[in-house]
């Protein structure tokens, strides 16, 4: 057992750092696109993107109906059920894009500009490309063969900056995204059909008695995928419809850097958790220690960032998105804390899959929305970009206590344990935040805003790594001797 403990560790150690190095590729191809977008693009124009964006990540929730996800969490498969699975999220996945072409006028006539229609049709030409390499991918990761799943997000990034961003120069507008999503989904489908094909070669070969296991378990998951994302954009979506696309533009930046950073960066620990912790899901207390343990981790490593992002969001906003968007740092900053709570219980949905428990989320998630969505239609009706950053906070605040209930009935885990792993990890960095807020408080106004936010990031950087190299957190300590320990 020990062995098989140890062989666990470092499966899920090495596929850990080549998803590392293809988040982080991903992120800061997010970021030049969008930075550069903000000058390229007019802020109405970077509205229609965002809308793109979103309705991509809504139809994201359906691809595969929950399938791939179910192939990971089987301990067995055969040849004829992943073809029947195959087959089926390429079905859905073409349905899904037809579906998009189909009401893509209803959007437009919602968001008034016809041009989305066209738009929306080139993005649903991804949606159907990606239905082929869903399950592929899902084998790759059941194997701990995230290096090929890696390289292919690595690719999609590169190819998704580089040609949206000669589109847009080449003055292609909204258009720009849409074309570079159709290549980057091409070449990302592509690198997982070809990885996968020594061990998955799909046949002609269909049946839906064989599907039925699998569709247990990926219906609530896809159903628990749909009430999440309402959670998480329904303030885009008021935005966009009330106070219209150019505010949502604005606010689509602050939203990039603050809560979907946390979004992209968790994935680096929480995909390789899903497929290690079905390996083991028989073992509670094993799961218990390692869920809060990653909770942790996902807060030391976004947390103290996020924190001085909020107070250096002024800096922030004027040096990377241009002056036409500083209005928009207190929406950064509110959004900011958000993603620290958001950090934190990111692991929950690959714990409650690998546990089973996907009614206890979807269950949960949808006591959040009906508390969620009023709220927020509320505050965003009334006070515009700013209203929708503190429903964001409102609906993560409400995950958080969601987080507290489910920990407790799948793993035991009690409400004071969990607060405290918060609270533990963030208290460490309070002299990390107090020095960029002083860096900030002492050369505003006397050095260009260029300057100030190099000193706060220089410093705050630096602060962060003493913390990290001398903290006797737990976590960190696990994490220093485990490294440590692989690298002799």
């Amino acid at each position: 057992m020990k062995v098989l403990q140890v062989s666990l560790r470092s499966k899920a150690f090495r596929a850990s750092r080549i998803t590392l190095l293809s988040t982080l590729v991903a992120l800061a191809s997010q970021f030049i696109l969008f930075a550069l977008f903000a000058r390229l693009l007019e802020p109405y124009q970077l509205g229609l993107v965002a809308i793109v964006g979103i309705a991509n990540a809504f139809l994201d929730v359906f691809i595969g109906l929950g399938l791939p996800a179910s192939l990971i969490h089987s301990r067995s498969l055969t040849s004829r059920e992943t073809s029947s699975v195959y087959w089926t999220v390429v079905a859905s996945n073409t349905f899904l894009a037809g579906l998009l072409v189909a009401i893509s006028p209803i959007i437009a006539d919602v968001y008034g500009d016809e041009a989305l229609v066209q738009i929306l049709s080139l993005a649903a030409l991804a949606i159907a490309i990606n239905g082929f390499g869903q399950v592929p991918k899902a084998l790759l990761e059941r194997r701990l063969r995230f290096k090929r799943v890696g390289q292919a997000e690595i690719c999609y990034s590169v190819t998704l900056l580089t040609i949206a961003i000669y589109l847009s120069v080449a003055g292609w507008e909204a258009y720009s995204y849409a074309w570079a999503l159709v290549a980057a989904s091409t070449i990302r489908t592509v690198i997982w059909v070809f990885g996968a094909r020594s061990t998955f070669i799909p046949r002609l070969y269909w049946r839906v008695h064989l599907l039925r296991r699998f569709l247990r378990f990926g219906a609530f998951q896809a159903a628990d995928g749909i009430v999440t994302f309402v959670n998480n954009y329904i303030s885009s979506l008021i935005l966009g419809r009330f106070v219209g696309p150019t505010a949502l533009g604005g606010y689509t930046l602050a939203y990039n850097s603050a809560v979907q950073t946390p979004a992209k960066l968790n994935p680096i620990i929480t995909r390789v958790m899903f497929p290690v912790m079905s390996s083991i899901q028989t073992d509670r207390p094993r799961i218990a220690l390692n869920y809060l343990r990653v909770s942790s981790l996902c807060v030391l490593a976004l947390g103290p960032g996020l924190i001085a992002l909020a107070i250096a969001a002024e800096n922030f906003m004027v040096v990377v998105y241009g002056e036409s968007f500083r209005n928009f740092s207190a929406v950064l900053s509110v959004l900011c804390l958000s993603g620290v709570l958001r950090a934190y219980r990111n692991p929950m949905g690959a714990m409650l899959s690998a546990t089973g428990f996907v009614r206890l989320a979807l269950y949960t998630n949808l006591i959040r929305s009906a508390l969620t969505v009023p709220i927020v239609v509320y505050l965003v009706i009334n006070w515009g970009s700013i209203g929708a950053a503190w429903g964001v906070f409102v609906s993560n605040l409400l995950g958080f206590v969601a987080g507290m209930f489910c920990s407790y009935l799948a793993l035991n885990i009690r409400v004071v344990v969990y607060v405290l792993e918060l609270l533990k990890a963030l208290l460490p960095f309070g002299w990390m935040a107090l020095l960029v807020f002083g860096i900030g408080f002492a050369l505003n106004d006397v050095i260009p805003t260029l300057g100030v936010l190099f000193c706060q990031s220089g410093c705050g950087a630096i602060a962060y790594m003493l913390t990290c190299y001398f903290s006797k957190h737990p976590t960190l300590m696990y994490v220093r001797r485990f490294v440590l320990g692989l690298s002799r």
